[in-house]
């Protein structure tokens, strides 16, 4: 019998040392979609593993080393609805003993390198019946990626009139850029100085 954690070639987030030609084969699979063959590989890493260690565990700590694309990024993007959900399906769920289990979880909101999530993976590449299904699936995957509300900066909000502390109080200009999920706010510089700012 073939044993798949052995020393990693890399750091691995799990409390095994899980072999990262093993990840790239998790990947493989999940990109070409082969569902049987990625279950059968769960089971067996899973048995050789702690209890402790779950095959969400497996799967949230195998991530691509460049991309950080993970297994649920790759059936994605690749259209594989069946092998997305059963990645999904591993995911804890409320039972009567445990009614609110560690839900979300972070695996399918999780960003590749590129700050891409599953839904966005599985868009760009025009599988909209894998992205229906993830949006039905992981509501949470609705929101905006990255930072979206409004900055208060100092000085500003409590308002005194026209030239007030809140008109005085504006130390920095910053120009709304837009692009796909959600607002970014970028600082021109202090306007009272001159000085660009720090980004």
């Amino acid at each position: 019998m073939t044993h798949y954690l052995q020393r990693s070639t890399r750091k691995s987030d799990l409390p095994i040392p899980l072999d990262y030609r093993v990840i790239d084969v998790l990947l493989e699979l999940c990109r070409k979609g082969e569902l049987k063959e990625l279950q059968e590989l769960l089971f067996t890493l899973a048995n050789e593993a702690p209890p402790s260690v779950l095959p969400l565990d497996l799967l949230t700590a195998s991530k691509g080393k460049e991309s950080l694309n993970n297994t649920l990024h790759m059936a994605s993007a690749n259209g594989h609805y069946e092998v997305a959900r059963y990645l999904l399906t591993l995911l804890p769920r409320p039972t009567p003993t445990n009614p609110n289990p560690h839900k979300p979880h972070a695996f399918p909101t999780v960003t590749n390198n590129a700050g891409h999530n599953v839904l966005f993976e599985a868009q760009s590449a025009n599988k909209e019946d894998v992205a229906k299904f993830l949006l039905e699936t992981c509501p949470e995957l609705a929101a905006p990626i990255g930072r979206t509300e409004e900055v208060v900066m100092e000085g500003e909000g409590e308002g005194e009139g026209e030239g007030g502390a809140a008109e005085k109080g504006k130390g920095k200009e910053t120009e709304g850029v837009t692009g796909g999920m959600g607002e970014l706010e970028i600082s021109a510089g202090d306007t009272k100085t001159n000085k660009a700012g720090n980004a």
